[in-house]
């Protein structure tokens, strides 16, 4: 009967600590957004050129001045990096579809040459359940970091960078 009882309670210490575990590693994420943008919006561009890439870039011009950093921006199932432009205050974050961009790889009948080649890359996925053009923006305030849910990102007109000119 001891050995029972023990058994149970080591159970139950382990399922605690399994339960508080997992709330601390979830984010949570603000309903309010902490800065307010003056019309945000994405744009997917694609290279002139085959294996010249493609992708999108995400424009986020901030209303006023604000003591809060942008860090990161999750959308449509990847995770962008926002950088602050220094001349206007409006956060760029650029993504291209490594999938899209051109690699040579080496086909030999020796594994030496072959070894020459890039493993694929493999983007992580991200933590958040989007729809549609919602994202969520990582943010930094007095050290701490935070998150917020934003839904009106638009779209604006495919990006198309003509192909070099003909010599």
């Amino acid at each position: 009967m001891r050995h029972l009882k023990s058994i149970c309670t080591k159970i139950s210490i382990v399922g605690i600590l399994a339960i508080f575990t997992q709330c601390a590693t979830s984010q949570k994420i603000d309903k309010a957004a902490p800065v307010s943008f003056k019309s945000p919006y994405f744009q997917k561009w694609v290279a002139g050129v085959q294996g010249g890439g493609s992708g999108f870039t995400i424009y986020l011009p901030l209303s006023s001045e604000t003591d809060i950093e942008l860090n990161e921006i999750y959308f449509k199932g990847k995770k962008v990096e926002l950088l602050l432009r220094s001349d206007k205050p409006i956060y760029v974050g650029r993504y291209t579809d490594p999938n899209s961009i051109r690699r040579d790889l080496v086909m030999s009948s020796d594994p030496k040459e072959e070894f020459k080649n890039q493993v694929p890359i493999i983007e992580d996925k991200i933590p958040f359940e989007l729809k549609g053009n919602e994202c969520v923006i990582a943010y930094t305030k007095d050290g701490k970091k935070g998150y917020f849910k934003f839904d009106g990102l638009k779209e604006k007109e495919i990006l198309a960078y003509p192909s070099a000119p003909k010599q």
